[in-house]
């Protein structure tokens, strides 16, 4: 997985089910690029103790923080209104991993969201779940990102289907998810990708350690972007190239999703924080399983130095050495 993440050369990665600070400097180590800068706010789940981190080229402006105007996670009731996921169970949701912040690129304010929501797209009670974790993230999205002026970005593993766009498997959902996030005005940019390579996430349904497109695979991993942004989408590919999944080299279910974000500047060309000029972002969503990220046989080699030190941003910087 590591020589997979310096191949995608990405400016900024959302990185899904990742484990901790510990884990998430393991990684930085192991990728051995000082260009890039690691971030995570910890989040609630204490049934996997997953959290989804930050791997950026350009530094965020504010803090990574969770939504929580009143002090608290926001939680909503959940079936939601016209739900139609088959759940009558009255609950409450939150997003338990999830964090906004704010980067800035040709002087433009871009909120990126970051989130991992809960599995299994086809169960009634994690199908309602979903919906009212994507009525939170609306709510991010509307006030802290279109009502405060800036463009934004939504990635993450969303488990869930698009209900307009098609994957390569014309999966359809159960839910409102996807049709609750682009009600506050963004687009999937998975429209500017050729329908034959849309899959992001592989699920063995007959246990015989071989892929098979279409009938196995999906998008649940999606990107979400303002219009000004989505505008600037270019080069949505869902990166199949960097690893064939087997039982016996299982890097992850997913394959990194990324897409380039042109820039306004001269000749098309951008400075990220480590003074890398470039031809505009490139942006990734990359989900991993745990076990990938622990680096086993590796991390036991390496010595890992990290102390609280804080940056612009107030949140804590990694110092490997």
């Amino acid at each position: 997985m590591l020589v997979r993440s310096k191949k995608l050369n990405a400016d900024v990665l959302n990185l899904v089910e990742t484990q901790d600070c510990y884990v998430l400097g393991q990684l930085m180590k192991a990728i051995g690029d000082s260009t890039y800068k690691a971030y995570l706010v910890k989040g609630t789940d204490t049934t996997t103790n997953q959290n989804v981190a930050l791997l950026t080229r350009i530094d965020p402006v504010v803090d990574l923080q969770r939504y929580q105007p009143s002090g608290s996670d926001v939680r909503v009731s959940i079936p939601v209104s016209g739900s139609k996921c088959g759940s009558t169970a009255s609950d409450t949701t939150a997003v338990s991993k999830h964090y906004y912040t704010k980067i800035v690129v040709d002087s433009t304010d871009i909120l990126l969201i970051g989130a991992h929501f809960v599995a299994f797209p086809t169960l009634p009670d994690r199908c309602a779940q979903r919906e009212g974790q994507a009525q939170i993230i609306a709510q991010i999205i509307q006030k802290e990102g279109i009502a405060k002026g800036n463009e934004v970005i939504f990635f993450g593993d969303l488990n869930d289907f698009d209900d307009v766009i098609p994957d390569v498997d014309s999966n359809v959902p159960k839910s409102m998810v996807l049709k609750t996030l682009k009600a506050t005005d963004v687009s999937s940019v998975m429209t500017k990708a050729d329908v034959s390579t849309r899959y992001s996430v592989w699920y063995d349904s007959n246990n015989d350690c071989v892929v098979r497109v279409p009938q196995e695979v999906s998008v649940i991993d999606h990107v979400l972007v303002t219009p000004q942004l989505y505008s600037k989408v270019s080069d949505v590919q869902y990166r199949h190239d960097l690893y064939t999944k087997t039982c016996t080299n299982y890097e992850s279910d997913h394959w990194p999703v990324t897409f380039s974000l042109s820039s306004s500047g001269s000749n098309g060309n951008s400075t990220s924080s480590s003074g890398k000029s470039h031809k505009g972002v490139i942006i990734a969503v990359v989900v991993v399983l745990i076990v990938v990220l622990v680096l086993a046989g590796i991390g036991v080699a390496i010595f890992l130095y990290m102390r609280k030190q804080k940056s612009r941003t107030g949140t804590y910087s990694l110092s490997l050495s």
